[in-house]
């Protein structure tokens, strides 16, 4: 599979996987609020629905991480 180009500095990238990473972070701390209440209601559906979604921001988060891990490696 062909690469795409990205316009910017390998330093712009790594900037703007920064901020993605700190707007999934905030995105998934209130998905894990929304869960905490849904919990407290005993709202099952919205459990499912919110633990899903914290689950997805967990997977995110941690692939994202590894593209920063694997450019320090690189780097280095």
């Amino acid at each position: 599979m062909p690469s795409i180009p990205l316009p910017g500095t390998a330093a712009d990238l790594r900037d703007r996987l920064a901020r993605a990473i700190a707007f999934v972070e905030r995105t998934r701390a209130d998905s894990a609020a929304q869960l905490e209440h849904a919990q407290a209601r005993g709202d099952s559906a919205s459990v499912q629905f919110y633990a899903g979604r914290v689950q997805g921001f967990d997977f995110a988060l941690a692939e994202m991480r590894n593209v920063l891990v694997i450019d320090e490696e690189v780097r280095t």
